[in-house]
């Protein structure tokens, strides 16, 4: 499991590394802009988990496990993920 989610890290650090077409260099999302309960936002922060880009590429069961993350949360951040016109995991 830990090894999956390392995985993901790595990739998302890839791709926040990631140039525009533009040429611009690329700014990634930070998961701030989700106005999240604290915590939340807490349990995002600890499993190191700062940018939207990282958040997307997890798995439900992955941010179930996460330290500190309930349904209630995982709710909460689902709604947030679909507010800002993502997908979420449902």
């Amino acid at each position: 499991m830990e090894n999956k989610i390392s995985l993901v890290r790595e990739l998302a650090r890839q791709m926040i590394s990631v140039i525009d077409a533009d040429g611009n260099d690329y700014k990634p999302t930070p998961i701030g802009i989700l106005k999240l309960s604290t915590r939340t936002l807490n349990s995002l922060k600890n499993a190191k988990v700062n940018y939207v880009e990282q958040l997307v590429w997890l798995k439900r069961l992955d941010i179930l496990r996460l330290r500190s993350m309930g349904r209630e949360s995982f709710a909460e951040l689902n709604a947030a993920v679909k507010n800002i016109g993502l997908r979420g995991w449902d």
